[in-house]
């Protein structure tokens, strides 16, 4: 739990820590919970958050920084900026500082107040090696073990949809039982062409001994550029897919419950992976891949509250780009909401036991 203004030197000397709430020049920790700067500092932490700034292959671009999209090949069009994601979100989430209110979460229930029952901290940024992804993954799984070993949650901000490889890796690595996935999508992403690409990722997480593709549901499928060899892998290996189709005849709810079925069907835990993109670019601009009549910022969080029923082992939220975002960070605000409701379902469940 966060401590009070009277506990600081208490805390600071239990932990070794000092607390800190700016992560470097004007970035402030997620929320402005405390800082980590070192392994030590996790003991005892609940939920952990970090930030993997991995950019993975671009198109060239003649704009340089300027706000305009790459050069689109034949397939698709790629968009920069997701690895600028992890500080954006954080500056947006100075809306939901937990020292204005101890971060109350009335929606969820009246009497959760995430400072009564979670110790979150901020464990900052994986060092990332710039265009070496085995180096940067490496690294980032590492930094992701040492949240597990601490028996915390992490909450892992990319980055590009690459980031889950090594997050899953590690939370399935700590994990004793099957993870299922739950993966909220645009794109099916099930290629097996290029390891530790933003479309290779789940094809890597299959490899791991207990994370079966038959306990993996997509959800908020569209856009037509989803390759055929994806599809196909889908329906081989036994991944479930919802389309927006799908959400629009059901209802969010119902489609939730039902992937919630496959994914804890003889699972310990469940591991939750959103691209911004399943996201409508009304709600949320600020995306790579942008693609209209995604679900709304309402259907999202929704989503992700009832998710919060089920142990949640790992989170992480990708393919945001604060490049084209609009002047008051509309986008990065919604992915700083979205991280908050999965603390707050953590919460909510730790407060009733």
């Amino acid at each position: 739990m966060l401590p009070a203004p009277d506990k600081i030197e208490e805390i600071e000397k239990k932990y070794g820590m000092t607390i800190r709430r700016i992560l470097r020049g004007d970035v402030p920790t997620f929320m402005e919970v405390p800082l980590a700067t070192k392994r030590e500092h996790l003991k005892g932490a609940d939920v952990v958050v970090a930030g993997i700034p991995w950019e993975g292959y671009v198109y060239e671009s003649t704009g340089g920084d300027a706000l305009l999209p790459p050069m689109a090949s034949t397939e698709h069009v790629q968009m920069r900026g997701a690895d600028r994601a992890p500080e954006a979100i954080r500056k947006a989430s100075m809306y939901y500082s937990i020292r204005e209110a101890g971060g109350t979460f009335p929606e969820l229930d009246w009497n959760l107040r995430l400072a009564d029952q979670l110790r979150i901290v901020d464990y900052g940024d994986v060092d990332i090696v710039v265009g070496d992804a085995e180096e940067s993954f490496k690294r980032a799984e590492e930094k992701v073990s040492h949240i597990m070993e601490a028996g915390a949650v992490p909450v892992v901000f990319g980055g590009d949809h690459g980031i889950t490889y090594p997050v899953l890796k590690a939370v399935a690595q700590h994990t004793k039982g099957k993870v299922g996935i739950i993966d909220f999508d645009s794109h099916i992403d099930l290629s097996d062409a290029i390891k530790y690409d933003a479309d290779w990722q789940f094809m890597g997480a299959f490899q791991l001994k207990n994370v079966s593709p038959k306990n993996m549901v997509q959800i908020g499928i569209r856009d037509l550029v989803n390759l055929p060899e994806w599809f196909k892998n889908a329906k081989k290996l036994g991944v479930t897919s919802f389309t927006i189709t799908d959400v629009e005849e059901n209802g969010i709810s119902a489609i939730v419950e039902k992937a919630m079925k496959i994914a804890t069907k003889g699972t310990e835990a469940i591991y939750v992976t959103l691209d911004v993109d399943v996201i409508d670019p009304a709600f949320c601009p600020a995306q790579k891949y942008p693609e209209p009549a995604g679900l709304t910022a309402r259907e999202i969080i929704r989503a992700l509250r009832i998710i919060g029923t089920g142990r949640i082992a790992g989170f992480d939220m990708c393919c945001l780009s604060p490049l084209y975002d609009t002047t008051i960070a509309t986008g990065s605000q919604l992915a700083a909401r979205c991280a908050a409701v999965v603390i707050g379902t953590i919460a909510l469940k730790k407060m009733r036991g």
